[in-house]
């Protein structure tokens, strides 16, 4: 009687394409929007900012506290994320990443497509010109992606100060 199933299911499992993998992609975490504000006279990004983030995978980072959202979705193939952060100049920046492993893929913003193996940490900035966007390789599992976690990083890192003060002086 349980014979047609069990030959079923030996067949499914010996075809290629078939997984008993069970598991979604491990992103590194939660996902969620951070944004904060604070003193107006002090640097974009680093005294005010809003951060989306998918776990530690994909973590875009815009100089104005102006907020935005996003979505995910994972199953046993990979896992997505779609959102839009809006800019101090009221320009709206929309963002897609893709992932198969958790690891690795592909990220969409503002039109251009970056290769999360080379960094997992976006900064983008609004100018008249549309949005600038810098791709940096940093290891973010252990940064708490919060407003206090997200300063100490920015305070600490000489790059996100130099993208962010380059572009709040126009430069």
């Amino acid at each position: 009687m349980y014979r047609p199933s069990i030959i079923v299911l030996l067949a499914c499992l010996a075809a290629s394409g078939c997984s008993t993998s069970s598991s979604v992609p491990d992103v590194g975490g939660a996902s969620g929007v951070v944004t904060w504000s604070g003193n107006q006279a002090g640097q974009p990004g680093v005294d005010r900012g809003t951060v989306f983030h998918w776990g530690s995978l994909f973590v875009i980072w815009t100089d104005a506290p102006t907020g935005g959202g996003g979505s995910t979705s994972s199953n046993m193939q990979g896992g997505s994320c779609t959102g839009q952060l809006i800019g101090a100049n009221g320009e709206v920046l929309k963002f897609t990443c893709k992932t198969s492993d958790g690891k690795s893929g592909t990220a969409t913003i503002a039109g251009q497509s970056y290769d999360l193996q080379k960094g997992s940490l976006f900064l983008a900035v609004a100018d008249d010109d549309g949005w600038q966007v810098k791709q940096l390789n940093r290891d973010l599992q252990e940064v708490p992606l919060n407003k206090q976690g997200l300063r100490k990083l920015a305070e600490s890192d000489e790059e996100i100060q130099e993208f962010f003060g380059s572009a709040a002086s126009g430069e």
